[in-house]
């Protein structure tokens, strides 16, 4: 008899617990997805492609913006509530709203190249006495290229031009006008893509981490919107699995993931995108995992400009806990 009573009170356990998991199925809801044209957002491609299903209870809206200031406001508000922005806005929106935007994941590793045209580069060092010609003067890409050059001893060796407009500068290269230049992704494909005397000498990602302790350059990110996520856990977190599981595709067909990402005028082409893919650094990385490494990066950008990051270091509750 007393076997008898343990077996039912055991029963009655694992049906109890059996209706806890159907009780917690995700709720009803719109979920508004925003991602940035480039390798911010090529993350998303397999999504794309299935229509962001990814429960018969979520609804999703889905914004392509060309600028992140066409979702800054829209993440402000929570009118967006889940985005793919780089990591500098990221810490920027979250002082901004006093912590109403968190960082969920690092989506986009550093996508940035030394090209030369008639140059020879074969390391870093070898920079000293060049002029480099680059972009995004008063952003991310100034502050981590000046803090290299100032790790590797040889800023005060280099002089260094602005121009306004990656494909600007790419076809300066492209003429000849330029000899030197720090290019992001995908134009560095268009560039080689067009002459083979152009070519990609260094990946700064690979040298930000031989320089940096193997911390990872983390330029790009997914936020959250701190209510809605505390409000909608499931459905967050089945968007960051999904997300992990698109990354997964991208990587490994890219073929198929360049002609979804041309479909929807995340870039323009899919042959340059092909070629650009493996060198955009696109990857998931849950952001709570790597916060020392995030943080560091923040650190860097802050050294140089505090205004990059929203005036101060995030703290902890920055980090979004699946």
């Amino acid at each position: 008899m007393k076997k008898m009573l343990v077996i039912l009170l055991t029963l009655a356990l694992v049906l109890s617990l059996v209706a806890c998991g159907q009780s917690a199925e995700i709720k009803p809801v719109t979920m508004k997805i925003g991602m940035l044209k480039g390798p911010t957002g090529m993350g998303m491609a397999k999504m794309l492609e299935e229509g962001y299903v990814l429960d018969k209870n979520i609804k999703t809206e889905v914004l392509i913006a060309a600028a992140p200031d066409e979702l800054t406001a829209k993440l402000i508000s929570g009118e967006v509530q889940i985005a793919a922005v780089p990591t500098n806005l990221a810490a920027v929106l979250y002082n901004k709203t006093k912590g109403e935007v968190q960082i969920a994941a690092v989506n986009a590793l550093g996508n940035l190249f030394v090209v030369t045209n008639g140059v020879e580069i074969k390391e870093f060092a070898d920079l000293a006495g060049k002029t480099i010609t680059t972009v995004g003067q008063g952003a991310t890409p100034e502050y981590a290229l000046n803090y290299m050059l100032d790790k590797a001893g040889i800023k005060d060796k280099v002089k260094i031009n602005y121009i306004a407009e990656p494909l600007e500068l790419a076809t300066m290269v492209a003429g000849g006008a330029v000899g030197v230049a720090v290019l992001p992704e995908p134009f560095v494909s268009v560039v080689t893509m067009k002459d083979i005397n152009i070519q990609s000498v260094l990946n700064l990602n690979d040298e930000w981490n031989k320089l940096n302790n193997n911390q990872m350059m983390a330029m790009g990110c997914i936020v959250v919107n701190k209510k809605f996520a505390e409000e909608n856990k499931a459905a967050v977190n089945k968007f960051l699995t999904e997300y992990e599981k698109s990354v997964a595709f991208v990587n490994k067909d890219t073929a198929a993931a360049a002609k979804i990402i041309e479909s929807r005028g995340i870039l323009a082409n899919a042959a340059v995108t092909e070629k650009a893919i493996p060198n955009s650094a696109i990857v998931y990385k849950d952001a709570t995992a790597n916060k020392e490494a995030i943080n560091a990066y923040l650190k860097i950008l802050y050294t140089y400009n505090p205004a990059s990051v929203g005036g101060a270091l995030p703290d902890d509750d920055f980090y979004y806990k699946k």
